[in-house]
């Protein structure tokens, strides 16, 4: 079987630092931000993350490698000594005249 990478997008939706910035660039107030794309339930992390990798880990031994793609954050629990994962920021990958980007599309993109 041909090996296979696995890309995921996170964000740490209680990092401080991140939401100042999207506080800063996304132009709704919160009372808006119910019923529309820039919503704090689309960034809300449910812990699910870790599940994912261990069940990579556990299930699918085929995967080369798994790039987690983030804005300049790393999950507390990760180890980072593991050549199987890689953090990618979006600086690696957006144009910086493009950033903050908060739009999962563009960073999928």
């Amino acid at each position: 079987m041909q090996p296979i990478d696995v890309v995921v997008p996170w964000v740490n939706s209680d990092d401080k630092k991140w939401l100042n910035k999207k506080e800063k660039y996304v132009d709704c107030d919160a009372s808006d931000q119910i019923e529309t794309s820039s919503s704090n339930e689309r960034y809300r992390d449910y812990g699910t993350l870790k599940y994912l990798f261990r069940s990579i880990e556990e299930n699918a031994s085929w995967i080369h490698k798994i790039y987690l793609v983030t804005d300049d954050q790393k999950p507390d629990w990760l180890d980072t000594s593991n050549k199987k994962v890689e953090i990618i920021d979006h600086t690696e990958i957006i144009e910086s005249k493009y950033l903050p980007v908060f739009n999962s599309s563009v960073i999928e993109m």
